[in-house]
């Protein structure tokens, strides 16, 4: 049983930050409709499909700690959560480079900071109640946490794309007075 465990919350290295800018995802598509794939070398995968990887890997792991988990009632309540809330990180993620515009993106990038965000929730009381160790817990919660910092940076980034800063559009416009 802790064998499992041990091995689920082995942690990954820490990864770069990714540029998940729709701009980024529509080049990349672009990219593959124009040439029949994706030009890249063969083993490197591009930021959105190298993070679609990690969320898969990410869920897998929730998966793979389910089992692992005391056979108590609330252990098996909050892990039934749990599952559900990880496993959704890597299906919305999927959406999201599904997106067809900018608003829609943002949209369901907001869905997987919740469901990541849930994530940690879980996992933070999966320890919190004593039912699984901090020290058995903390490769997964440090990655949940990294995920949330990572699509909060990637929505920073597409929102503050789309929307340009609107007093510097009206400060600007020569149609407008200071008195109104």
């Amino acid at each position: 049983m802790t064998g499992g465990l041990d091995e689920v919350t082995q942690s990954f290295a820490f990864q770069k930050r990714y540029d998940l800018s729709m701009s980024n995802i529509k080049k990349l598509a672009r990219e593959g409709a124009a040439t029949g794939a994706i030009t890249q070398s063969p083993n490197k995968m591009s930021q959105p499909e190298e993070l679609r990887e990690r969320t898969k890997q990410f869920a897998l792991r929730i998966i793979r700690l389910f089992p692992a988990l005391p056979r108590s009632d609330e252990a098996r309540i909050l892990g039934k959560q749990l599952l559900r809330s990880g496993t959704s990180v890597a299906a919305n993620y999927r959406a999201v480079c599904r997106a067809r515009s900018r608003p829609e993106f943002t949209a369901k990038l907001g869905i997987v900071i919740e469901e990541a965000d849930e994530t940690v929730f879980w996992l933070e009381l999966l320890v919190d109640a004593d039912i699984v160790p901090k020290a058995r817990m903390q490769g997964l919660l440090t990655e949940a946490n990294e995920l949330v910092a990572i699509f909060v940076a990637s929505r920073r980034t597409a929102t503050s794309r789309s929307n340009p800063r609107r007093h510097t559009a009206i400060a600007q416009s020569p149609n407008r007075s200071i008195t109104q």
